[in-house]
């Protein structure tokens, strides 16, 4: 049996506020954590909660785990906790694993393919034009205005509904305030989930939830994705998906991860201040843009696509993925006892020297040369992002 090393924090870095991307993985810099891993291996036990843990990182840590998904349970408690199943109900798609999953994925996934995505391009266009152009003249914290304005794009194309303005800011208020409630000790994140302002939000966003499933059910129809997840013919041997699944289906398409869209477009627009180069050289590119365009991909936009593919990298949405070892596993010549927590350092490898030169720069230009190895942003395997 060979025991993953203990984790010695005192060898690794902790993360400044003026570092040039940003780069925190349990609070330390992923320069530290790839030179103990080089030095030690990938897997370390430490502690989480009070618990027994285990950190793992480096890509081909990652490699390894996407390629074992029937050794990882994604449900709970493997999230430190059981919050998406007390905020989203038994069947949510995200808290699921095996079989369960990949049926509520299957029925799910039309609703994010490319067909779905590009469809009201020219809705989603007006309406973020629009938002923008009320901020003009004045200073605005843009991480929440992004929010509201992207919910409103995804709520009149996603999904082609009515949405007031209140309903709007409950959905970001309940969105905002669930998911990064989900990093507090259990007993903090209660007090939290039971403050009157999120039991409000929570209650007026699933009241538009139900709302919706309801109507489409008894016959409306409204040619969005949702109706693209209710028609569909059903796979053979798959059961279609209930009420409380439809519901969950519609918090998917009007309001999850909105606040990492907001983060990522925050964090480019920082970026690129600091570059105004590339600026310059993204307005070049899109002088004559033509919206249907972006249907068949921003292959044609190599500065726009190098910039998204450099904010992705250094500015990844979810730097650890949370889970538990299904039963005892060997992992990469480690043993890991059955039901033990893990915290994969998921995107660690976006800051190998091996792969990408001087990675704790943002420079877009490395992705001008096609012999780049895509980033993992949005995870893999079967738990690979629906939304990405």
């Amino acid at each position: 049996m060979t025991e993953p090393p203990l984790l010695d924090v005192s060898r690794l870095t902790p993360v400044t506020s003026n570092s040039p991307v940003n780069p925190g993985f349990l609070g330390y810099t992923p320069d530290s954590w790839l030179s103990l891993i080089k030095s030690d291996g990938p897997v370390y036990q430490t502690e989480l909660r009070g618990e027994q843990a285990y950190v793992i990182g480096g890509h081909e840590a990652d490699i390894a785990a996407w390629k074992s998904p029937d050794s990882w349970i994604y449900g709970p408690p493997s999230s430190g906790g059981n919050f998406f199943r007390q905020e989203l109900g038994e069947m949510h798609v995200t808290q699921l694993d095996g079989e369960p999953h990949r049926r509520s994925r299957k029925l799910i996934l039309p609703a994010f393919g490319v067909a779905a995505v590009t469809r009201d391009y020219e809705v989603v266009a007006d309406t973020l034009a629009q938002g923008m152009k009320a901020w003009s003249g004045s200073t605005v914290d843009l991480h929440p205005e992004f929010s509201r304005l992207i919910t409103r794009a995804l709520n009149v194309s996603q999904l082609k509904e009515l949405v007031s303005i209140e309903e709007i800011n409950q959905l970001v208020t309940f969105e905002e305030g669930f998911i990064p409630a989900s990093a507090l000790e259990p007993g903090d994140r209660q007090k939290w989930y039971d403050t009157a302002g999120y039991s409000e939000a929570r209650n007026v966003a699933f009241a538009y939830f139900e709302r919706v499933v309801d109507e489409r059910l008894a016959g409306t129809r409204k040619h969005d994705s949702l109706d693209l997840v209710i028609e569909r013919a059903l796979p053979e041997g798959l059961s279609p998906l209930s009420r409380d699944e439809l519901v969950r289906t519609v918090y998917l398409l009007s309001v999850a991860g909105v606040g990492n869209i907001a983060n990522i477009l925050c964090a480019a627009l920082w970026a690129l201040g600091k570059h105004p180069d590339w600026i310059s050289k993204i307005r070049d590119e899109l002088g004559d843009f033509n919206l249907g365009s972006m249907k068949h991909g921003i292959g044609s936009m190599p500065n726009l696509k190098a910039v998204i593919s450099e904010v992705e990298r250094c500015y990844l949405p979810a730097p650890v993925i949370p889970k538990m070892s299904a039963g005892p596993v060997n992992f990469m010549g480690f043993d890991i006892p059955g039901h033990a927590h893990i915290l994969q350092l998921h995107g660690l490898a976006h800051f190998e020297n091996e792969q990408y030169a001087a990675p704790l720069q943002f420079d877009p230009a490395r992705w001008l040369d096609k012999k780049t190895r895509r980033g993992n942003a949005f995870g893999g395997g079967p738990h690979l992002c629906l939304g990405m």
